[in-house]
Order: structure tokens, then C-alpha cells, then sequence
């Protein structure tokens, strides 16, 4: 026949044209093609187990699991319930329901603790998920891409770029793309991170303090967005917002947000503007905000115009019509 039976107590099954190794009481598992299959209970138990295919992989004191293809993975430290697929050198430890299909050198779990829980690693190499903590990795993704490290976070995800990492607390939080070798962006890095995404660039930050919610980089380079809520940086290098809420960096280098509800752009321009009568001018004050100003001679702000405190004292003001 094609099958032989195989461990301790014989209810486990193993094809013929291969070699592989079944050691202690292996239950209810299968080996079938492929070689230099293990399939191993060292006192930890190891039932229901699958090994189709491919070489050398392993799994060890887990349930419930299968390696399906690939060379050179295994399965163990009472894994239960998961799969490595077509995959070269990866691991799964101390981890559930959770999956590596395709790529090398790609890993899931620890070898001290139970961390990861319905999570996966698809394609890529050298990515990691796991713990070192307390803390659990709970449904989240690296999909593609190299070096990246998922720790500590639930629902949350990398996809693509190189050397990304959402760490310390992290909540349906995304970076996408970008990074770069030694130099990845980074979410919840010794801070909290809420409903954020980092797209693209290099060397940002979002949440490395305090907590982030609902906010974003948006390309650029080493940018940091920490202490905030519902606040943006798109573009630029160096700019950092920092506790205020409502606010957006536009481009530039080296800029810094101070108030809430805010935008700050390093310079503005606008291309096409109608030649119409203009009714109110705007200009800056000290601290290079936009305020309301006079034209023409007339009184600074008329009567429908809600005045600020103080009035422009710097800088060429900006001519707005009643369109506008």
C-alpha cells in the first residue's frame, strides 16, 4: 500500500516514498509527499495535524494546524489551528487561527508566549509579528514588502513598503507603503494609536507619545504627528503637530502646528483668481496667522464683517471679492 501507520500509538499515517520522523504520540495527523518531514510531541500534545508536500518543515507540540508546499518552515510551541502555505523558512509560534501563505524568512509568534490570535503574513520576507509583552497582536495583516514588524496592535495592517512597524498599542491603524532600508515609518512607536494611517514617505512617525485618533501622514519624510486628534501632514520633512486637534501641515520643512482647527503651509500660492471688486483683504499677524484687513483706504473690517482681536501688522494682504 501507499501509507504506513506511524507514533506512539499508531493512529497517525505517513506515505511511503518519503522519509520522514513521527515521535511521540502523534494523533490523528498525515504526512503525504514531500521529505524530511517531522511531526513531533514532546509531552505538549499534537493531534490533527497536516504535512503536504515540500521539504523539511516541521510541526512540533501543536494542534489542528497544516503546512501545505515550501521548504524549511515549521509550526510549534502549542500552536492550534494554523497554516503556513508555500512559504520558505518561516515560523508560526505560540500563536491561533493565524496564517503565513507565501514568502521567506517570515514569522508569526514567540517562542515564550501565546500572542497571536487570527492574524496573517502574506507574501514578503522577513516580516514579524509578535510580542514581547502582555500585550497581543489580534486580526492583523503584513501584506508583501520587507523587514516589517507588527507588534501589540488589533486590527491593524501593513501593506508593502520596507522596515514599517506599528508598535506598542496600535487600534485599526495602517501604514501603506513607503519606508525604506533602516528607516521605516512608524505608528504607536511608545505611544497609543487610534483609527490613523501613514501613507507612504520615509522615517515618519505618528503617535512615538501620547495618543493619536483619526489622524494621517500623508508622504513626506521623517514627519511626527503625535497628541492629536482628527489632525493631518501631508507632504514636507521634518514638520511636527503636536497636541492640536483639527489641524493640517501642508508641505514645507521644519514646520511646527500651534493651535487647533489650523492649517500651515511654509508658503501660498493661488494660480487663477478672477479679476473682480474685492470687498475684504486678509493679511497675517505676529504669528503669521490669517486675519481680516482693509483695502482701499477703508476702515479695518465694515460692519457685516466679524473683526478679530488686534488686526494685521505684518506681511501683504490677500484680496478676496464677495465670491470668495
Amino acid at each position: 500500500g501507499f501509507w504506513e501507520e506511524a507514533g506512539s500509538t499508531l493512529n497517525s499515517l505517513v506515505d511511503i516514498k518519503g522519509s520522514y520522523t513521527i515521535s511521540g504520540p502523534v494523533e490523528l495527523s498525515i504526512i503525504a509527499g514531500g521529505t524530511g518531514h517531522t511531526l513531533d510531541d514532546s509531552g505538549s500534545g499534537a493531534q490533527n495535524n497536516a504535512i503536504i508536500g515540500g521539504n523539511i518543515n516541521e510541526i512540533r507540540d501543536s494542534d489542528n494546524s497544516i503546512i501545505g508546499g515550501g521548504n524549511n518552515s515549521s509550526i510549534d510551541k502549542e500552536s492550534d489551528g494554523v497554516a503556513i502555505f508555500a512559504a520558505t523558512t518561516s515560523t508560526i509560534d505560540n500563536s491561533t487561527d493565524s496564517a503565513i501563505i507565501g514568502g521567506v524568512t517570515n514569522t508569526i509568534g514567540t517562542t515564550s508566549m501565546l500572542t497571536v490570535h487570527n492574524s496573517i503574513i502574506l507574501g514578503g520576507t522577513g516580516n514579524d509579528m509578535f510580542t514581547t509583552g502582555v500585550d497581543t497582536v489580534v486580526q492583523s495583516a503584513i501584506v508583501g514588502g520587507s523587514s516589517s514588524i507588527i507588534s501589540a496592535s488589533e486590527d491593524s495592517a501593513i501593506i508593502a513598503g520596507n522596515s514599517n512597524q506599528i508598535q506598542g498599542s496600535a487600534l485599526r491603524s495602517v501604514i501603506i507603503g513607503g519606508g525604506g532600508v533602516g528607516s521605516g515609518n512608524f505608528i504607536g512607536i511608545g505611544g497609543i494609536s487610534t483609527d490613523s494611517v501613514l501613507l507612504g514617505g520615509g522615517d515618519n512617525n505618528i503617535a512615538s507619545t501620547g495618543a493619536v485618533k483619526s489622524g494621517a501622514i500623508i508622504g513626506g519624510s521623517s514627519n511626527e504627528l503625535t497628541n492629536a486628534i482628527s489632525s493631518v501632514i501631508i507632504g514636507g520633512g521634518t514638520n511636527v503637530l503636536d497636541g492640536f486637534n483639527n489641524s493640517v501641515v501642508i508641505g514645507g520643512t521644519g514646520l511646527a502646528a500651534l493651535a487647533d482647527d489650523t492649517v500651515y503651509v511654509p508658503n501660498l500660492n493661488i494660480n487663477d483668481t478672477p479679476a473682480t471688486e474685492p470687498v475684504v483683504g486678509l493679511g497675517l499677524d505676529v504669528d503669521n496667522n490669517v486675519v481680516l484687513m482693509g483695502i482701499a483706504g477703508e476702515e479695518i473690517c465694515g460692519e457685516s464683517i466679524d473683526c478679530p482681536t488686534g488686526g494685521p501688522v505684518a506681511g501683504d494682504g490677500l484680496i478676496f471679492d464677495g465670491t470668495n
